[in-house]
């Protein structure tokens, strides 16, 4: 499957989670976005 599908797969898949769940995963997911950027900064 290309990445678009999957992309698509995956926010269906959150938007089913229960409001908890969804809510800590998306802080998660938030956390890595940060830290990704600040280790691209750093090199």
């Amino acid at each position: 499957m290309n990445e678009k599908m999957m992309e698509i797969f995956a926010r269906n898949i959150v938007a089913s989670l229960p409001r908890n769940k969804r809510k800590l995963y998306q802080f998660i997911e938030g956390i890595e976005d940060s830290l990704a950027q600040q280790s691209m900064i750093k090199l």
